[in-house]
């Protein structure tokens, strides 16, 4: 038992303005809205058809990979800079 529980005061909740009715409706079935909520979400001509593989068979677009050009391709006032 805590030290200050008897100091501790009960909150008195007045509860009779509050709506305990269930915000469900009756025979409702949150599935079925669920999978027409989703249906309706998906705009179908947004997604490829399986058939089309092309985007898994891409082939890159440049040879290799380049990080770019190193310290020796810069120019010489930039590597003589002083910030």
């Amino acid at each position: 038992m805590p030290a200050n529980q008897d100091q501790l005061v009960p909150t008195v909740v007045d509860d009779e303005d509050v709506d305990h009715t269930d915000p469900v409706k009756e025979g409702a079935d949150s599935d079925q809205q669920l999978a027409r909520d989703e249906d309706e979400a998906i705009d179908q001509r947004n997604i490829l058809p399986e058939s089309n593989h092309s985007l898994r068979h891409a082939k890159p677009q440049t040879p290799a990979y380049s990080e770019g050009p190193s310290e020796d391709d810069l120019p010489k006032e930039v590597l003589e800079a002083r910030y």
